[in-house]
């Protein structure tokens, strides 16, 4: 639909959230380009203007200077692996840091075709070796990743899950039931428990439990503020009224999306119905006794 068209359709067909919805908003970034001088910038920008018009900060789930393609993002762009970290730093002024984790079947050839681990390609030795080297650059760097995690393509598998618990992490942005992303399994796990959209709830197996915080949609390629509302109210399910989640961009995406993305905040930020959230939230959904427990089995059934 071009714009023209959607123009004329929302006018004729104004949106609003549907008015049952009570939408509690996160804001999280999969930042991948810290490293590159014309998003870094405008990710700082972000960070200070979105605490400005919401009054909390946003999660920044980053990539590490160990990973592959960031390694040799870095070289291209001369930013050594001490800048990166003193960006960091001064990004855990302004943002909750979180890890977002890219995994590759071999890391030296990480742009082949299925060079990524993203689906049916999932290898437990690839993933928990760069999982592992990207905790000891959080450790060696003295940076805090809050036991806050966000996987790349949102892939998701059991034995990540296992990996996250054992390495103590207690949150996971992974699972999401937008159809435009998402992963098959996390998305089939969801299903044979009913939860709904914004319903956060925990997994458990054998290595104990995490909570799991939604992604709900992305936020928001288009100039169009009734997208992201026409997207919202097409997943809204009205027996599940209180949505609770995380909206998501990458960082690598401000240079289009930044005046997108703050038309539809602060049409929203004035809506009764709609409020914001940042780490304090966090903290009271993973203390909640009330969040429906799944058991995720040696196979991964439910």
């Amino acid at each position: 639909m071009n714009s023209l068209l959607k123009s004329v359709y929302y006018l004729l067909k104004p949106q609003r959230l549907h008015p049952r919805m009570r939408l509690k908003m996160g804001y999280i970034f999969h930042t991948e380009a810290i490293h590159d001088s014309t998003y870094w910038p405008l990710l700082k920008k972000f960070c200070m203007e979105y605490r400005s018009v919401t009054g909390v900060q946003p999660i920044c789930a980053v990539m590490t200077p160990v990973n592959a393609r960031i390694a040799k993002q870095m070289k291209a762009c001369g930013c050594s692996e001490q800048e990166y970290v003193v960006r960091v730093r001064e990004l855990e002024t302004m943002a909750v840091i979180g890890h977002h984790g890219h995994y590759y079947k071999d890391p030296a050839h990480y742009a082949f075709p299925e060079g990524e681990v993203k689906k049916e390609n999932y290898d437990d030795t690839c993933v928990a070796e760069q999982f592992h080297n990207d905790l000891k650059w959080f450790r060696e760097n003295s940076i805090n990743h809050n036991g806050l995690y966000a996987s790349g393509w949102w892939l998701m598998h059991r034995n990540l899950v296992d990996l996250l618990i054992a390495e103590r992490y207690r949150v996971d942005f992974s699972f999401t039931q937008s159809p435009v992303f998402g992963h098959e399994w996390s998305k089939d796990v969801m299903r044979k428990a009913s939860i709904c959209f914004g319903e956060s709830f925990r997994l458990k197996s054998k290595k104990g439990t995490i909570t799991l915080i939604q992604n709900l949609i992305g936020c928001h390629n288009t100039p169009f503020v009734a997208d992201f509302t026409r997207h919202m109210n097409a997943l809204f399910s009205p027996e599940w009224p209180t949505v609770v989640g995380v909206i998501n961009t990458h960082d690598f995406n401000l240079d289009t999306n930044y005046d997108f993305t703050f038309r539809v905040l602060r049409d929203v930020v004035g809506l009764q119905n709609v409020s914001f959230w940042g780490r304090a939230e966090i903290e009271k959904i993973v203390r909640s006794d009330e969040l429906t427990t799944i058991k995720v089995g040696a196979t991964g059934d439910t």
